[in-house]
């Protein structure tokens, strides 16, 4: 309580707060009860290329760790029959590969930024299962021309533009993804719109924001 007291203190000292996103601007009115200016990250557009979504696959980008939900994922890819495609390492690693163990999931562990481009650009959306500050996933995969699935919480609400660049998931379950999963249409989503929206976070644009 002391620390927390003293955090509460320390947090009336800075002249401006700036946070990445309304959802971050709303966690330090509630604890601190200071108002922020909100600041969206830069997202490197060029590390993509817009792709086709010419594979069968879903496609997951994350670091391998407990409470970004992956299982979700994985139960809610088996549930729909569809493969799902993930990028990344981390703790969790062991864990989440025991749990796919006979589902359609493909570890690919730590790759290079070539291959992401490649993998997230010709899969049909990616898929945001945990909820994050910012959300940036969502725009890394529309950067490829791919929409993306994302659990309607924290900072995907701002990157998503629902029925334009993805589509949401109410509940945190395997099942509410799962129906997501069978509902998605790709067809209703264009690479160049996708690529717009994400280049509109463009560093560029951080600067002149900045």
């Amino acid at each position: 309580a002391g620390l927390v007291a003293w955090d509460k203190r320390a947090a009336q000292r800075p002249t401006l707060f700036v946070a990445n996103s309304q959802n971050v601007a709303g966690r330090v009115l509630r604890y601190y009860g200071r108002e922020s200016q909100v600041l969206p990250c830069p997202v490197d557009v060029d590390r993509f290329t817009s792709g086709t979504g010419s594979g069968d696959y879903f496609v997951l980008v994350s670091r391998l760790l407990h409470y970004k939900n992956i299982d979700i994922a994985i139960a809610g890819c088996a549930l729909a029959g569809v493969p799902l495609h993930i990028i990344g390492s981390g703790p969790a690693q062991a864990a989440l590969r025991a749990l796919a163990a006979g589902t359609r999931t493909t570890f690919h562990g730590y790759v290079d930024d070539r291959t992401v481009d490649r993998i997230v650009g010709n899969a049909r959306a990616a898929i945001l299962p945990g909820s994050e500050d910012f959300g940036l996933v969502p725009l890394e995969a529309a950067a490829a021309g791919r929409p993306t699935i994302a659990l309607a919480a924290g900072g995907a609400l701002e990157t998503i533009i629902e029925g334009e660049t993805g589509a949401f998931f109410r509940e945190a379950t395997a099942a509410s993804l799962a129906q997501a999963l069978r509902d998605f249409d790709s067809a209703r989503y264009l690479p160049a719109r996708l690529r717009a929206h994400a280049e509109s976070f463009a560093p560029p644009r951080f600067v002149e924001r900045l």
